[in-house]
């Protein structure tokens, strides 16, 4: 369990004036969560045999805390896009990583 003083840490961070998306722009089995910073971008992976391709990745990080019960397949709407949980992963540190896919 993550001491007191790193979630306000966390919170400074994940704030929507530095980093994080606006208050209201993200929805977890449609309640708003604030203090979330969305990455969504391209990355290569190799398939084998030296093969590339390019692979969209969607990837919402907050604070462990307000992602209380998650599982894969719950819904989030990011910028207004709906998406599903593809899979996520707590460090243990008071940060998750949620993977989406677009629905």
């Amino acid at each position: 369990m993550a001491g007191s003083f790193i979630e306000s840490d966390l919170s400074a961070v994940f704030a929507s004036s530095d980093f994080g998306e606006a208050d209201f722009a993200v929805t977890w089995k449609g309640c708003p969560v604030s203090g979330c910073i969305f990455d969504d971008e391209d990355v290569a992976v190799e398939l084998g045999e030296g093969v590339g391709e390019i692979m969209h990745q969607s990837v919402i990080t907050g604070q462990s805390a307000k992602f209380l019960g998650i599982a894969d397949g719950d819904p989030m709407v990011v910028r207004g896009v709906n998406y599903t949980v593809k899979h996520w992963s707590d460090d243990g540190t008071g940060v998750i990583e949620i993977h989406l896919e677009v629905v």
